[in-house]
């Protein structure tokens, strides 16, 4: 099913990895060719449309989409975590009524939104003593 997600900051072009529970290894993380039409499409409110699989653990680096994508090969799991922008979470992930993949996903999950998400299921919500400022 689709996804829409938040975060606690602008990382829509940041590229995304799944850290453990703990958030202190690393646990998947993309190779640049796995980035085409990878990035997040931006929703109304704050809401983007998950298009890489960002869960509870999921973690921004400070590379771009673009930055990523052109290198020849990953960097070594050192430089990932050493690339981590401190702090930068997701904060909600919602399950949306429909496949991912959907033509008109943007637009339907943007209608839902309108109307504060009915029919949609909340999976993940960061708690606030653990958000940013």
């Amino acid at each position: 099913m689709a996804r829409i997600y938040k975060t606690d900051g602008d990382y829509a072009d940041r590229v995304p990895v799944t850290l453990d529970s703990r958030h202190r290894r690393l646990v998947s993380y993309p190779a640049p060719s796995d980035l085409a039409g990878a990035a997040p499409v931006r929703l109304s409110d704050g809401f983007l449309l998950d298009r890489r699989g960002v869960s509870g653990n999921t973690a921004f680096t400070r590379w771009t989409y673009r930055e990523y994508a052109a290198m020849e090969s990953a960097p070594s799991p050192a430089e990932i975590m050493e690339a981590i922008i401190p702090g930068a979470r997701v904060t909600e992930i919602y399950q949306m009524p429909f496949p991912a993949g959907t033509p008109d996903a943007a637009a339907r999950c943007d209608s839902l939104i309108a109307a504060g998400l009915p029919d949609c299921r909340l999976v993940f919500s960061l708690p606030q003593r653990d958000r940013g400022s």
